[in-house]
């Protein structure tokens, strides 16, 4: 589904000291901020940060620094920051809000000169577990590239990440087995591009694998900070795509920008879910009537697209509100759906690769050795589909055959499957 970059080590092991400066190796016994900050994206001319939005009372930072490319004024009588992004400014940056000797990054994305993916970005993929620690992979094209890693707000040290093979182990702050719930957050950065964010649960300083220790709730408090009246997210409808003439390409396009300006983990999105039905099944401006009778294979897609993103998803959509009482197909799609999310931590937290082409798509969410693939043919044909991965280990959720590496679906049809 993606590309093979090659993981270029001896580039890692030149920059492993350099981008672990001013990293945490203690930690005060109580955080200043108990909260995550949740990552900034920049805009190109002037930001304005506001320091009440980390601190009830700002009067506690003994000083403000950050990383190289940035110029900023410190108006501490309103407690606000005014940040100026120069050229030379790295995709992923930091400012550091000193604390007694401790720093607190807040993560800063420079705003991008285009919105079109970069298929060279580098790609980070967790791999596997250990005790007190786990392995990750990263992928790149382009060398030199820098690597951070958070435990709650503090980066984490040079102690801490290690080259084990072909993976960089992370070995997990013995202060985390004193707190029921923190995270470890990563990213990734060449001089173009940033890659996705990595963002790993923990209970009592091991990684969350049942989704049974979340709760419905997974990361409700992690994705509610995020500021929305400073994103103003684009009211772009899935339902455009699927009911109108928009292609797959189109909501792959939106799900990656959506994924970089507001991270992998958020419920902020500038994808919606439309709710007038009346829009659904009313003629299309083509008056295609083949359209108009697909309706209702249309919306089970948008209850799969609904279930595969990542953030709140389908937790948060009120589909049921969509199902046609006459048709039990709704009812039983919808049930499997929404079990998909209890059951399957994939889908919570990792890593998200899509691909589309048409009238084609595939999202695939990864955390560890769990892997949900989704697969959507929105055609009025059969499709045989090449997904790139051999399905024999795989379980087929709706029963669709699967051969090798290829899924064959009916006409406006998906099928999710498991390994």
């Amino acid at each position: 589904m993606t590309s093979k970059a090659s993981i270029l080590f001896l580039a890692f092991c030149t920059l492993f000291y350099s981008i672990t400066a001013s990293a945490q190796t203690t930690f005060p016994a109580v955080h200043a901020i108990s909260d995550i900050i949740e990552p900034i994206t920049l805009k190109a001319d002037i930001t304005h940060l506001k320091l009440t939005d980390y601190f009830k009372q700002p009067k506690q930072i003994d000083s403000i620094t950050f990383s190289k490319g940035i110029k900023y004024l410190w108006n501490k009588k309103d407690n606000i920051i005014t940040v100026t992004a120069q050229e030379e400014l790295k995709p992923v940056a930091e400012m550091r809000l000193w604390v007694k000797g401790t720093a607190y990054c807040v993560v800063l994305k420079k705003a991008l000169k285009t919105d079109k993916p970069d298929p060279g970005r580098p790609v980070i993929n967790t791999s596997r577990l250990g005790r007190g620690s786990f392995t990750i992979s990263v992928n790149y094209s382009r060398s030199p590239f820098s690597i951070a890693c958070y435990w709650q707000n503090l980066k984490l040290g040079k102690g801490f990440i290690k080259r084990v093979n072909e993976e960089m182990m992370i070995t997990i702050p013995d202060e985390a087995q004193k707190m029921k719930r923190t995270y470890i957050r990563i990213y990734a950065n060449d001089d173009v591009s940033r890659s996705n964010d990595i963002l790993i649960p923990l209970e009592y300083g091991e990684v969350v694998n049942d989704p049974k220790q979340i709760g419905p709730m997974y990361t409700q408090r992690y994705m509610d900070s995020v500021r929305l009246k400073e994103h103003i997210p684009a009211n772009i409808d899935a339902c455009e795509a699927l009911f109108g003439d928009k292609n797959f390409d189109t909501i792959a396009l939106w799900l990656r920008q959506s994924a970089d300006r507001y991270g992998s983990h958020y419920s902020a999105t500038n994808i919606k879910f439309g709710t007038d039905r009346s829009f659904m099944f009313s003629d299309p401006g083509d008056h295609s009537i083949w359209l108009h009778e697909a309706s209702d294979d249309r919306l089970l897609m948008l209850m799969a697209l609904a279930a595969a993103i990542p953030g709140t998803g389908l937790d948060s959509l009120a589909l049921k509100g969509f199902s046609a009482p006459a048709d039990k197909r709704y009812e039983v799609a919808l049930s499997q759906l929404m079990k998909l999310r209890t059951d399957y931590i994939a889908l919570s937290y990792g890593e998200t690769d899509v691909a589309a082409k048409g009238d084609i798509m595939m999202i695939k969410r990864s955390y560890f050795s769990q892997t949900v693939l989704f697969v959507f043919n929105k055609s009025k044909e059969k499709q045989s589909i090449e997904t790139g991965l051999e399905l024999a280990n795989f379980r087929s959720v709706f029963g669709h055959i699967t051969s090798g590496g290829k899924v064959e679906l009916p006409p406006l049809s998906f099928e999710v499957l498991i390994k």
